[in-house]
């Protein structure tokens, strides 16, 4: 039995030596493509990047900011991203829908309208989201803005936590690019913006 054993170690110990000559070394994981900060889009940007849309400032100038804020908004199965920063002692917010397509929308303009302004009030909101009726219009600097939607958001501080709701309406500037948004959060004032629809390409993203 002793001399068996003593025979059968060398041999075992040559069977591991041949499996781990044969063996198929494992592959190396792939690195992750580096990301390429040269060509970063809007849906990349995060707090502390520098952003500029192409002719969008005072005088046509380049509109320059740092992102200070990036929540999400949810609503009826639908996210989008919020990108905020300072333009010349005001806030400007730029909404970024990643869909189907990209679309990206500015709350830009110097000048914030009050609800007194599109000539409805809280009364007048309740009865067009009951309607819910894209007939309706309101008005705003002579023009006429079609109703699109109103509805419940789900809205998330840099994009955690339990987030808050407030409610919104939305309408469409007739043959124009602009929006109308009409946000209400509890136990605070009706808040309107002016939005118009920006060319993602005329965004560009600097990484800090």
């Amino acid at each position: 039995m002793l001399s068996t054993a003593l025979l059968l170690g060398p041999i075992v110990a040559l069977v591991f030596v041949l499996m781990s000559f044969f063996k198929k070394p494992t592959p190396p994981t792939p690195a992750s493509p580096a990301q390429n900060l040269a060509q970063l889009n809007i849906t990349q940007a995060r707090v502390g990047d520098a952003l500029s849309i192409a002719g969008a400032g005072t005088n046509f100038a380049d509109l320059e900011f740092t992102v200070d804020r990036r929540n999400i908004d949810e609503s009826g199965g639908l996210r989008w991203t919020e990108v905020s920063g300072l333009y010349e002692n005001r806030r400007v917010t730029l909404t970024v829908h990643d869909d189907d397509e990209l679309q990206v929308n500015g709350a830009l303009d110097p000048v914030t309208p009050a609800l007194e302004n599109l000539g409805v009030t809280e009364e007048d909101l309740a009865q067009l989201d009951e309607q819910q009726n894209s007939g309706n219009v309101v008005e705003y600097e002579g023009k006429p803005f079609h109703y699109e939607w109103s509805r419940e958001v789900r809205h998330f501080r840099d994009g955690a936590g339990p987030g808050e709701g407030y409610y919104a309406w939305q309408f469409r500037e007739e043959s124009g690019p602009r929006e109308l948004v009409i946000r209400k959060r509890e136990g605070q004032a009706f808040q309107v913006s002016v939005e118009r629809q920006i060319n993602p390409g005329d965004i560009s993203v600097y990484r800090a």
